[in-house]
């Protein structure tokens, strides 16, 4: 990198976006470890990671991403 003339990025201090001082509540198991649906539309899933909020800037303010699969 020193070669090419580049620097590395730091990234910035992380922001509690909330006054909460509890953590998420634990979601029941519906799915039991049953993952084959029937039908389409009938079981979704998506990724939840603590303190991973995925976020992009646009012009108008914060856009949040996640993925929702079916099974």
């Amino acid at each position: 990198m020193r070669e090419h003339g580049l620097n590395a990025r730091k990234g910035r201090n992380h922001i509690p976006v909330t006054g909460s001082s509890h953590g998420p509540g634990v979601c029941p198991n519906v799915l039991n470890r049953e993952f084959a649906a029937e039908r389409d539309g009938e079981k979704w899933i998506s990724s939840y990671q603590r303190y991973a909020i995925t976020y992009l800037r646009t012009a108008g303010g914060r856009v949040y991403l996640t993925t929702v699969l079916d099974l």
